[in-house]
């Protein structure tokens, strides 16, 4: 398959993805990330972010932390996304669950 179906892929899934997040109450933290990031990519003369879904157990190559979005305060799943360079200098966004960071009672 080319180059420009898994890019439409990519930019479909992560769409999915942020708009499951926003029905799901979200607030708005994903698409801020991503917006973000392709502003970097811009500003850095990089092409866009690769986004994918993280699978369990996958190795990263991470030469450099782009960014990341922030825990919610929830004592939830809450999706995340993460940013990267890896050693070629491809920007890879990856889009995954983490609990949320629980309040304390």
């Amino acid at each position: 398959m080319s180059w420009l179906f898994y890019s439409r892929m990519s930019i479909c899934a992560f769409g999915f993805f942020v708009a499951s997040a926003a029905a799901a109450g979200q607030d708005g933290r994903l698409q801020d990330h991503h917006e973000a990031m392709l502003a970097y990519a811009q500003k850095a003369g990089k092409a866009k972010p690769v986004v994918k879904d993280y699978a369990y157990g996958e190795k990263l190559d991470i030469a450099r932390m782009i960014g990341m979005t922030d825990a919610l305060s929830s004592c939830e799943l809450v999706p995340m996304a993460m940013t990267y360079e890896d050693r070629a200098g491809q920007l890879t966004t990856v889009l995954y669950s983490a609990m949320g960071t629980c309040p304390k009672s």
